[in-house]
Formats: structure tokens, sequence, C-alpha cells
């Protein structure tokens, strides 16, 4: 949707270029707000936190987690899915890591944003989100 200033009637030229410059495309909001959902739950908040810390087994993660192994691998496989982590495998063992945002992770991420009309390289329009969520009191 395109943005009209005309009939506002309150709006300076100042306002106008932030909200040109800051405002997200239909695309990008409806993308941004699928992965925030993705990070609404707790179960996968606490997963993103484990592996901040580098690489785990479903096993390992559940551990740390504390709930059961199916119920983690339930919600990697949506992780996965999403393109927010990424499977290494070592024997028998998967293990699981954050997608790197160099090399295949981002740009697999592009490509898939690029497939819907959406550019995540648009980080002005993740600001504004950004700066709610730190000054937000919960």
């Amino acid at each position: 949707m395109t943005m009209k200033f005309d009939d506002c009637l309150y709006m300076d030229a100042f306002r106008e270029d932030l909200l040109r410059r800051y405002m997200p495309t239909d695309g990008e909001a409806y993308a941004l707000a699928d992965f925030f959902s993705v990070c609404a739950d707790p179960t996968r908040v606490k997963i993103f936190s484990a592996l901040a810390t580098g690489d785990m087994c479903v096993g390992d993660l559940a551990c740390a987690v504390g709930m059961h192994p199916s119920t983690i691998s339930h919600q990697l496989k949506l992780l996965r899915d999403k393109g927010m982590v990424s499977v290494r495998r070592r024997g028998k063992v998967v293990y699981y890591s954050l997608r790197s945002r160099r090399g295949g992770g981002a740009r697999h991420r592009r490509e898939q944003a690029g497939a819907q009309g959406v550019s995540f390289c648009r980080l002005p329009a993740l600001r504004g989100v950004i700066f709610l969520a730190r000054n937000s009191r919960a």
C-alpha cells in the first residue's frame, strides 16, 4: 500500500519523511509479525538462549530448558522450517545452532524473503520495533 499524506491534517514534512523511511512495507510488516510470533513462545526463547551458548543436541537442550526431548524436537522443527536454526550431524548425534547472520543462513533468508517480495535488509523498518521493545515496561 502506498502512503498518501495529502489527506493528513497536521503532518509536517519532517514527520512525513520519517514515516517514509521507517514504516515497513506490507510485506515487511507481515514478515516481522511472523518472526515475532515464532519468538513469542517461552520455550523457543529458552531454546534461543541455550543455543546462543553454542551448538547443542536435543538431549542437552531438553536438560537445559527442563522439558521433554520430544517437545524440544517439535519446537526445533518449527525453528528449522522458519530458517532460524541450522542442523549439523556428527555420527548419530544431530547438533542444532542458531543460523549465522553471514553465509548460508542470511543468504537463505534473503532468498526466501525475495520470493515473498520482502527485504530484511531494510533495517529502518525494524528500528522502531527494537526501540519499543527496549523501552517498554513489562
